[in-house]
């Protein structure tokens, strides 16, 4: 059987920390044995640069028992719909394909049993991102120093106002 994908996209190595332009390729809603638990899986493919055509997924546990859990999930699937433009929505699907800009973070394990993996933790509109990179601002050009007036040694020396500076 012959694959329908190149291995080498799916790397075990997670991209560097980054913002980098992704695309939605799949949504998920796996069924699990605890009926109070709802999440979508929503895979994740950069598009652009160095890493470009590597895929990773993340988890979003909409419906939690945890409600930090829940809340974060939420407040991630409302950002990304935001940042495809798609906020009004009647399928999560309608995201798939759409283009955006995303920081991606290194998401490690705290007890190592798990490999470290991807996470956008930021979602950003392609038109807000300008498409590219942010240019850095300009540094603003520090003001001339005035030069210091003579010490007096606490004297107080009579000023000529005939000279006009």
């Amino acid at each position: 059987m012959k694959l329908d994908f190149n291995p080498k996209d799916y790397a075990a190595e997670p991209v560097p920390e980054d913002t980098y332009t992704l695309v939605t390729t799949k949504v998920e809603n796996p069924t699990v044995k605890d009926s109070f638990v709802t999440y979508f899986r929503i895979h994740f493919k950069v598009v652009r640069g160095e890493f470009a055509n590597r895929y990773f997924k993340q988890d979003f546990h909409v419906n939690n028992a945890n409600q930090d859990t829940q809340r974060i999930a939420r407040e991630g699937i409302a950002r990304w719909l935001i940042a495809c433009g798609k906020l009004d929505y009647d399928d999560l699907d309608d995201c798939v394909g759409v283009p955006f800009r995303g920081f991606v973070i290194l998401d490690e394990d705290p007890k190592g049993k798990f490999p470290t993996k991807n996470k956008v933790t930021r979602f950003y509109r392609l038109d807000d991102a300008d498409q590219e990179e942010p240019e850095k601002p300009e540094e603003p050009e520090e003001p001339e120093k005035s030069a210091k007036p003579p010490k007096t040694n606490g004297k107080q020396k009579e000023l000529d106002d005939d000279i006009p500076f």
